[in-house]
Protein backbone atom coordinates (compact mmCIF):
# COMPACT_ATOMS: atom_id res chain seq x y z
CA UNK A 1 0.00 0.00 0.00
CA UNK A 2 1.21 3.41 -0.64
CA UNK A 3 2.58 5.59 2.01
CA UNK A 4 3.95 9.23 2.38
CA UNK A 5 5.72 10.75 5.15
CA UNK A 6 6.51 14.34 4.72
CA UNK A 7 7.95 16.81 6.81
CA UNK A 8 5.47 20.07 8.31
CA UNK A 9 6.75 22.24 6.17
CA UNK A 10 6.89 19.85 2.66
CA UNK A 11 2.92 19.01 3.88
CA UNK A 12 1.93 23.23 3.45
CA UNK A 13 4.39 23.70 0.73
CA UNK A 14 2.31 21.20 -1.46
CA UNK A 15 -0.83 22.68 -0.37
CA UNK A 16 0.08 26.05 -1.59
CA UNK A 17 -0.27 25.11 -5.41
CA UNK A 18 -3.32 25.66 -5.15
CA UNK A 19 -3.98 29.37 -4.67
CA UNK A 20 -7.89 29.36 -5.22
CA UNK A 21 -7.77 26.97 -2.03
CA UNK A 22 -8.17 29.84 0.74
CA UNK A 23 -5.44 29.92 3.62
CA UNK A 24 -7.63 28.71 6.14
CA UNK A 25 -9.02 25.98 4.41
CA UNK A 26 -5.28 24.81 3.41
CA UNK A 27 -4.75 25.42 7.05
CA UNK A 28 -7.37 23.12 8.00
CA UNK A 29 -6.15 20.30 5.25
CA UNK A 30 -2.39 20.89 6.57
CA UNK A 31 -3.48 20.09 10.22
CA UNK A 32 -5.55 17.14 9.35
CA UNK A 33 -2.46 15.93 7.05
CA UNK A 34 -0.01 16.17 9.59
CA UNK A 35 -2.14 14.32 12.36
CA UNK A 36 -2.41 11.76 9.97
CA UNK A 37 1.29 11.73 9.78
CA UNK A 38 2.28 11.76 13.21
CA UNK A 39 -0.41 8.84 13.89
CA UNK A 40 1.52 6.79 11.35
CA UNK A 41 -1.77 6.83 9.17
CA UNK A 42 -0.90 8.31 6.71
CA UNK A 43 -2.27 6.18 3.73
CA UNK A 44 -4.57 7.18 0.55
CA UNK A 45 -7.86 5.80 2.65
CA UNK A 46 -6.65 7.91 5.60
CA UNK A 47 -6.49 11.20 4.04
CA UNK A 48 -9.38 10.47 1.93
CA UNK A 49 -11.82 10.14 4.85
CA UNK A 50 -10.00 13.50 6.70
CA UNK A 51 -11.02 15.47 3.57
CA UNK A 52 -14.72 14.35 3.85
CA UNK A 53 -14.68 14.80 6.66
CA UNK A 54 -13.70 18.78 6.14
CA UNK A 55 -15.95 18.36 3.85
CA UNK A 56 -18.46 17.71 5.70
CA UNK A 57 -18.04 20.87 7.49
CA UNK A 58 -18.05 22.97 4.75
CA UNK A 59 -14.59 23.72 4.63
CA UNK A 60 -13.82 22.09 1.26
CA UNK A 61 -15.81 21.27 -1.63
CA UNK A 62 -15.91 18.08 -4.09
CA UNK A 63 -13.20 19.66 -6.61
CA UNK A 64 -10.79 21.29 -4.13
CA UNK A 65 -10.90 17.43 -2.30
CA UNK A 66 -10.31 15.79 -5.42
CA UNK A 67 -7.36 18.43 -5.91
CA UNK A 68 -5.54 17.98 -2.83
CA UNK A 69 -6.10 14.14 -3.13
CA UNK A 70 -4.37 13.76 -6.03
CA UNK A 71 -1.57 16.09 -4.77
CA UNK A 72 -0.47 13.73 -2.19
CA UNK A 73 -1.66 10.43 -4.02
CA UNK A 74 -2.20 10.72 -7.36
CA UNK A 75 -2.11 7.18 -8.25
CA UNK A 76 -4.83 7.16 -5.64
CA UNK A 77 -6.68 9.98 -6.97
CA UNK A 78 -10.56 9.41 -7.44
Amino acid sequence: MTRLNLTHEQVRSRLLKFPSIHQDKREAVAQSVIHLSEMDDWYPDALRRELRKLQSKGLLNEAERHLIEKEFFPEHAW
